[in-house]
């Protein structure tokens, strides 16, 4: 289970992977599955929740014995796609193709005095109205891993500031940074942005 903007608003969106732990469940009660169907919560915006899987349908709607899930951009256009893990059956890769609400920064981090990878620091930026704050993780979900790069869904083409702070203590500062790209940020060096990539 974990966060992430399905649609790049700036609301974060829940994914759960699912399945019982008992193989044999059926055999003592018939109201329950052993492989059930991912669950997909949109973000409505309001401190609610819409299950869309159902209106998705195809393969995400398919069954399975869930047991990890693990998320990343694999096609590398700016979005997050999705990776579960089926107990004694196969991965299945779930790319996004989500209609996009807003625009993407994608942003990974170069420690120095910190770990590497930039693990467990803080990444907020703010664009137009939207302020929105971000934690470099890897895990999430059951016995799995996911990308260390922080996506986030942006509704404006330009982020007007991005503050990173790093598990050291250190506090960067950046601004003026367009949109719909990957940047790579190295703690305590402001002066440039590493534009990594392009997407889109």
């Amino acid at each position: 289970m974990f966060l992430f903007a399905a649609d790049l608003d700036s609301d974060l969106d829940l994914f759960a992977a699912n399945g019982h732990v008992q193989p044999m469940i059926e055999s003592v009660t018939d109201n329950i599955d052993f492989k059930q169907p991912p669950h997909l919560f949109e973000n409505l915006g309001d401190g609610t929740f819409d299950d869309i899987v159902p209106k998705i349908g195809g393969d995400l709607a398919v069954p399975v014995a869930g047991r990890g899930a693990s998320f990343g951009d694999v096609d590398n256009d700016g979005d997050i796609d999705i990776l579960v893990a089926e107990n004694n059956g196969p991965a299945y890769l779930f790319i996004n193709e989500s209609d996009r609400s807003g625009s993407f920064l994608r942003v990974n981090l170069r420690g120095k005095q910190s770990n590497y990878d930039g693990i467990d620091a803080e990444v907020t930026v703010t664009a137009g109205d939207a302020r929105i704050t971000r934690r470099v993780r890897t895990g999430g979900s059951f016995m799995s891993n996911s990308e260390k790069t922080v996506t986030f869904g942006v509704p404006v083409a330009r982020i007007d500031s991005l503050v990173v702070r790093w598990p050291s203590g250190q506090i960067d500062r950046y601004a003026g940074i367009d949109s719909d790209q990957t940047v790579t940020l190295t703690e305590g060096d402001t002066s440039a942005i590493d534009n990594a990539t392009r997407s889109r």
